[in-house]
C-alpha cells in the first residue's frame, strides 16, 4: 500500500486438515467410484458431458478440452476420480493436483450432474481422495466457496490478496525513418 497498490479482492482458501481424520467413504448403492485410469477411453466423451452438465451447462463439453488436460504437467489420472451409476452414467468428476512442495492436495475441478446430486457422491469421492493422498505425504486438501465444503469439515485455512497499481502513463514518441 505505501507503494502505491491497493486491494482489489480477497479469497479465502478452504481446506480440509487430514490431522482431525478423514470419514469412511460410502457411496450409495448402485454406484461405483472409478480412477480415470481404469475408465476406457471410448468413455471419455460420456465422463466430459457429466462434468459440463455438472456445472450446469446445456448439451455437450468440449471433448478436446478434457482430454488436453491428460497432457498437462502433474496431472494423474489415478488421483482422478469420477462416479459410475448402475445404468452405467458418468455423475460425478473429481481431479485431485499435488502440491509436493507444501504438502497439500489441490481439488480442481469437482462436480455432479444435476440429475444426481444430494447422493452423498461428492462426498465419498472426497473422502476417497483424502485417504488416497494422505499416504503420498499430503497433509491438506483445499476445496471452493460452496458451503457444501463447510459442512463436511472443510475450513478457512489461507486468504490470497490481489493487489494492483495504476502507473501514471509515460510519455510516448513517434519515429520514423526517411
Amino acid at each position: 500500500r505505501a507503494h502505491g497498490y491497493a486491494e482489489q479482492s480477497r479469497y479465502d482458501y478452504k481446506a480440509y486438515d487430514f490431522a482431525k481424520g478423514i470419514p469412511e467413504p460410502r457411496l450409495p448403492a448402485g454406484f461405483e467410484l472409478l480412477a480415470l485410469d481404469s475408465v476406457p477411453e471410448t468413455d471419455y466423451k460420456r465422463v466430459n458431458d457429466s462434468i459440463w452438465q455438472g456445472f450446469n451447462h446445456q448439451g455437450e463439453g468440449d471433448l478436446e478440452s478434457f482430454l488436453s488436460v491428460a497432457h498437462v504437467p502433474d496431472f494423474r489420472k489415478d488421483l482422478t476420480y469420477t462416479v459410475r451409476a448402475a445404468n452405467g452414467d458418468y455423475c460425478c468428476y473429481g481431479s485431485i493436483w499435488l502440491n509436493k512442495a507444501n504438502h497439500y492436495a489441490y481439488l480442481e475441478p469437482l462436480c455432479t450432474h444435476p440429475a444426481y446430486r444430494k447422493r452423498g457422491l461428492t462426498r465419498a469421492l472426497l473422502y476417497t481422495a483424502m485417504r488416497r493422498v494422505q499416504p503420498l505425504g499430503m497433509t491438506l486438501m483445499t476445496g471452493g466457496r460452496d458451503p457444501f465444503y463447510t459442512v463436511i469439515g472443510y475450513e478457512s485455512k489461507f486468504t490470497s490478496y490481489v493487489y494492483e497499481k495504476t502507473w501514471e502513463q509515460e510519455e510516448t514518441y513517434e519515429y520514423r525513418i526517411a
